[in-house]
C-alpha cells in the first residue's frame, strides 16, 4: 500500500483517506468474490473497475494482479485462476495493511 500516494490525493484529510479506503475495502471484496460466478465478460469489467479502483487509493499490488487477471480472464483455466489466487493474495495484504492504519488512526470510522 502506498499511502503517501492516498495522502496526497486527500490532500492530508485523513478523514476522507479513511472512508475511501474502507469503501475500497468494501468494493474490492464484492468484486473478487463474485468473480467465478460471472462470464468472461463480466470478470473483465469488474477487474478492469478494480484495477482503477486500487490504482485511485494506492494498492498497486492490486491493481497490478487485477490488470494481469484482466488479461487472463477470458482465456479460463489454470493460469487464470493462479492469477485470481494473487488477486485474492494482493487484496489480502492490502487489507491488512488498510486496517492496520485504521486501527492506529484516531480519525478513523
Amino acid at each position: 500500500m502506498d499511502f503517501a500516494y492516498i495522502a496526497a490525493q486527500t490532500f492530508g484529510d485523513r478523514a476522507l483517506e479513511n472512508e475511501l479506503l474502507t469503501l475500497f475495502l468494501a468494493q474490492a471484496r464484492g468484486l473478487v468474490a463474485a468473480l467465478p460466478d460471472r462470464d468472461a465478460r463480466g470478470r473483465g469489467d469488474a477487474t478492469h473497475l478494480l484495477k482503477g479502483s486500487a490504482r485511485a487509493v494506492g494498492a498497486t499490488r492490486v491493481a497490478d494482479a487485477a490488470e494481469a487477471y484482466e488479461t487472463a480472464a477470458p482465456a479460463e483455466g489454470a493460469t487464470a485462476r493462479a492469477i485470481l489466487a494473487d488477486l485474492v493474495c494482493a487484496l489480502d495484504d492490502a487489507e491488512v495493511a488498510i486496517r492496520a492504519r485504521l486501527s492506529r488512526d484516531p480519525h478513523a470510522a
